[in-house]
């Protein structure tokens, strides 16, 4: 009987264990850096009570994070990483805008949400019928704000992604071993 040897076997793609601790230390790092910036701008740049903006932008944060975290469940289970890229940023330009949604609404009733969008300009609005379209627009203005956010959430996380699965193809194939820094190269 022949014994299989490492590279006679087929390349198993799937992501090693310590690919979830890498991925919650991502999370929070990026979530944090975020934070931790608009936390600082709103205090100095805009003289915001630091308990206010503290507590405000670590709440809106955390839910960005649970979002974008429900948001990679969503798409491993619907395989979104096997799609082309016309296809792939379709979906995430759409996904940007509909996690942007509740929080560009929530956002726009927080004090620091009035701050982020100062334009004298829209004091001096029209009122088409009688309506007053500042509240529209703060919270248009907003969508486009966090719909940001996530399209360079989405793409950090897919480069990421591309990045290992390519790496986890070469050291799989017998001429790019000796370039692995692991023997079974499931890094």
């Amino acid at each position: 009987m022949t014994q299989m040897v490492a590279a006679d076997k087929p390349p198993v793609l799937m992501q090693p264990a310590k690919s979830d601790s890498s991925y919650w230390i991502c999370q929070s790092g990026g979530w944090g850096i975020y934070s931790l910036t608009k936390i600082i701008g709103f205090i100095t740049v805009d003289q915001t009570p630091w308990a206010n903006a503290t507590v405000t932008v670590l709440l809106l944060s955390i839910a960005g994070m649970g979002l974008t975290h429900w948001l990679r469940n969503f798409m491993r289970r619907h395989g979104w990483s096997a799609l082309g890229t016309r296809k792939l940023a379709l979906r995430g330009l759409a996904a940007s805008f509909a996690l942007a949604t509740p929080l560009a609404v929530v956002t726009s009733f927080t004090s620091i949400g009035a701050l982020e969008v100062q334009l004298p300009s829209l004091e001096t609005l029209p009122e088409p019928f009688g309506l007053d379209l500042v509240p529209l627009i703060t919270i248009l203005i907003h969508l486009v704000n966090w719909a940001s956010v996530f399209a360079i959430w989405l793409t950090i996380y897919f480069t990421t992604l591309a990045y290992a699965s390519t790496k986890a193809r070469r050291c799989v194939s017998p001429s790019w071993q000796e370039h692995c820094n692991r023997p079974n190269c499931a890094s």
